[in-house]
């Protein structure tokens, strides 16, 4: 029967001075157990940055005002005035390339506030992606006259280069984006926004 069995030990042959202590047995309760880990990581990269759980309120640190959050649950990263510079991010299943924002799996939907920009600061052996998502990608602002997103690159690499990639679509709505592939040394692709199974949709 389930409940808490309490035992006092018995020496048989031996004079116990000291009195011994109680022994408690709990039957039919799992036993509590404490918690522990790290952060939780997505599957989203901003520049060298891995976006988790515990960063993503604000993903790159800032000291004031966050300028890039992310929200897991709507796949929505908030742009606010970023300045983001590309880096070389590993892929879970081998491989590398070069973002300034890479989501390894499913899709992406990017909502500007204000000014923000995509740079390179050197050449590639891998290939280069502003923005580069497995998924759809929708780019989107809060007003017309104010929100744009810029992708500038003017190195090379030996692979691809997009200035932006959503693999199954492109949407831009309500803003201003400006996107340019840097240059290719082999026989690759170059592309300023492309989207590879999907549709591309401007408004």
């Amino acid at each position: 029967e389930n409940g808490d069995y309490v035992f006092t030990p018995v020496i048989e042959g031996y004079k116990v001075s000291a009195e011994l202590p109680e022994i408690t047995v709990t039957v039919g309760a799992q036993p509590r157990m404490m918690l522990m880990r790290g952060a939780v990581p997505t599957d989203l990269w901003v520049g060298t940055t891995k976006v988790t759980d515990e960063n993503a309120s604000n993903v790159l640190g800032d000291s004031g005002t966050p300028t890039v959050t992310y929200d897991e649950e709507s796949n929505t990263l908030t742009l606010n005035g970023a300045n983001i510079t590309g880096a070389t991010q590993s892929l879970s299943g081998g491989g590398s390339r070069t973002c300034g924002i890479f989501k390894e799996s499913g899709d992406l939907n990017i909502v500007l506030h204000g000014t923000n920009t995509i740079g390179f600061s050197a050449d590639s052996e891998f290939s280069f992606a502003g923005i580069y998502t497995e998924g759809q990608l929708s780019i989107k602002g809060t007003s017309t006259s104010t929100d744009s997103f810029s992708v500038t690159n003017t190195f090379a690499t030996t692979g691809e280069s997009f200035g932006i990639r959503g693999t199954k679509g492109v949407t831009i709505d309500g803003c201003t984006v400006n996107a340019t592939a840097g240059s290719i040394t082999d026989d690759q692709n170059s592309f300023g926004i492309y989207a590879n199974t999907g549709s591309l949709s401007i408004k």
